[in-house]
């Protein structure tokens, strides 16, 4: 939700007025996120991501962070869905024949 949130932001911030509570529909379960996250509408968007790197303790130390953070998540949800499916999961070694 707050990487789903802060991805958005960046991608659709810049259209967003100046008064992040006149935005569209669309826009503000969004904008509930970020404010409660901090974000000030009267902040560059680099200064709100960078706020956002640094409450999910990502900052500009490791920028590589978030990367490996999304890589682990990814794979314990794939190791998570691969018996729901009935498939091998590929991180475990087979025996060799």
């Amino acid at each position: 939700m707050i990487i789903d949130a802060a991805s958005n932001y960046f991608k659709h911030g810049y259209p967003w007025p100046e008064d992040w509570t006149l935005v569209g529909k669309k826009e503000v379960y969004t904008v509930e996120i970020v404010l409660k996250l901090g974000m000030d509408p009267k902040s560059e968007i680099t200064d709100n991501l960078l706020l956002i790197a640094n409450r999910l303790a990502l900052g500009i130390a490791n920028p590589k962070a978030l990367t490996a953070s999304i890589q682990e998540w990814r794979k314990c949800w794939a190791r998570a869905l691969y018996p729901h499916f009935g498939l091998p999961d590929p991180t475990k070694r087979r025996p060799a024949q």
